[in-house]
């Protein structure tokens, strides 16, 4: 009976996790102000003054991985909204399998999905608090996400 749950348990695990990588693909809506989205990174001119507020993914796409790229495009929309406009912070989203974009997945370590807080030579990955808590506590999300922008815009 143990060895029963077990497996069954081991089945629902590699159930979930093979979801996020094999669900269907999703465009997801941009809002007007200072949010790039384009195949290559190659297009994306990194000013060292900017914050660049980075999400990665893949070419086949969850939906908790499409929900951390909406609910964090919308919490920095509503957290920055001056900062955006003035081109300080910015929201990039990116295809890392597409061509042009080896160099900054090298750079980053970028494996799959990924999001990534950059100013300068300085960047924090926070994909685990990204996935960890959009689902159950966007509220911790969002100060995360509040608190790192804020950090790196007071960097100098």
């Amino acid at each position: 009976m143990k060895i029963h749950i077990l497996i069954v348990t081991i089945l629902m695990a590699v159930t979930g996790l093979y979801g996020c990588g094999s669900a269907h693909q999703n465009e997801t809506k941009q809002h007007t102000t200072k949010v790039v989205k384009a195949d290559s990174v190659s297009t994306l001119k990194m000013n060292p003054n900017t914050v660049y507020v980075v999400y990665v993914h893949t070419n086949i796409r969850c939906e908790s991985c499409v929900a951390v790229e909406n609910q964090t495009r919308k919490m920095i929309h509503q957290l920055f909204p001056k900062e955006m406009q003035s081109g300080k912070v910015v929201y990039y989203v990116f295809n890392m399998e597409k061509p042009g974009n080896e160099d900054f997945v090298k750079k980053y370590k970028v494996a799959g999905q990924t999001m990534l807080f950059i100013k300068g030579d300085k960047y924090f990955d926070k994909t685990v608090e990204a996935f960890m808590n959009i689902p159950y506590e966007p509220l911790k999300w969002q100060g995360i996400v509040q608190k790192t922008v804020q950090d790196l815009l007071n960097e100098k």
